[in-house]
């Protein structure tokens, strides 16, 4: 009966676990714009940050139009701190420099620890 109980627990515990991932994601459209950019029906030139949570199908989309680069970084890093404010840690960046010049696009992914 104890075992069945603690299975019962289990399971239900393993239940109420959802994703707790958020990715963010900078990148900068120009006159030759990335495909990844146009699949979320971006279509000016400039900078945009995409936020990808675990509860929504679609990412949030913010564009920066006619930003210089500290700039739009002093945007991201707002960004940034508004959900790491709700519990989330920054457990891994990348940054992709081949493409957009020195800034490039930068993936952030921030977890619940």
């Amino acid at each position: 009966m104890k075992k069945l109980f603690f299975l019962y627990v289990f399971l239900f515990m393993s239940m109420q676990i959802s994703a707790q991932l958020v990715i963010v994601q900078t990148g900068n459209v120009g006159s030759s714009s990335s495909v990844f950019l146009n699949d979320w029906g971006v279509e000016d030139t400039g900078d945009y940050i995409f936020i990808f949570k675990p509860e929504n199908t679609e990412p949030e989309v913010f564009s920066y139009q006619g930003l210089d680069q500290p700039a739009f970084m002093q945007e991201v890093n707002v960004v940034l701190n508004s959900i790491i404010s709700q519990g989330y840690k920054l457990i891994h960046a990348t940054t992709e420099l081949t493409v957009g010049g020195p800034f490039g696009y930068h993936t952030y992914y921030l977890a619940v620890p």
